[in-house]
């Protein structure tokens, strides 16, 4: 028989052993996707937090701008001087802990137009320190400068998260008297 005629063996199907190779290689695929995908879910919850809670500290902040000079809630957290005071700014130490020495947010002294505590989210904390800055030690503040910090707790984190705003606000007579006095 020439060798063009010879038969050749009839196609098989796929085995066992490649139908297993096969489904183990998509699984390790499948696996890597669904990673990307909870490390994406998480990704996305962190982002949202903390633009909640940077909006949460704008408020806050715009609140405190409204208010006059003399306000009790505008009281400075520390000495008054032209130093800051300790703390000021980030409230977070290293392990996790917020530090004391600021403002916390009380329903009983809202500031206005600014939302009471049941209508934030529970995980988030509203604080702000206050520096009364006076050019010498121990004058009255003419500028009061506020740190207001935003801690929150996310979920998939060990540590809480921070976001701190600042703002100032001046007092009208410290600037009246400036003004005369530099011209």
């Amino acid at each position: 028989m020439p060798r063009s005629h010879r038969l050749r063996p009839a196609p098989r199907g796929t085995s066992l052993l490649e139908v297993t190779i096969a489904m183990s290689i998509l699984l390790v695929g499948l696996l890597g996707m669904m990673h990307f995908q909870i490390a994406g879910i998480t990704g996305n919850n962190g982002g949202r937090m903390q633009g909640i809670a940077t909006e949460l500290a704008q408020e806050v902040m715009e609140g405190v701008e409204r208010l006059p000079f003399g306000d009790p809630l505008l009281a400075p957290t520390g000495t008054t001087g032209p130093t800051q005071p300790v703390p000021f700014g980030s409230l977070l130490d290293g392990s996790g802990g917020i530090l004391p020495g600021a403002h916390e947010w009380a329903d009983a002294t809202p500031i206005p137009g600014v939302r009471l505590a049941g209508e934030v989210p529970a995980e988030f904390e509203r604080r702000w320190s206050v520096w009364g800055y006076s050019p010498g030690s121990g004058g009255s503040a003419t500028v009061k400068v506020i740190a207001v910090s935003v801690v929150y707790r996310e979920p998939a984190l060990r540590f809480p998260r921070e976001v701190v705003r600042y703002t100032q606000i001046f007092e009208p007579r410290a600037l009246i008297v400036n003004v005369a006095a530099n011209q």
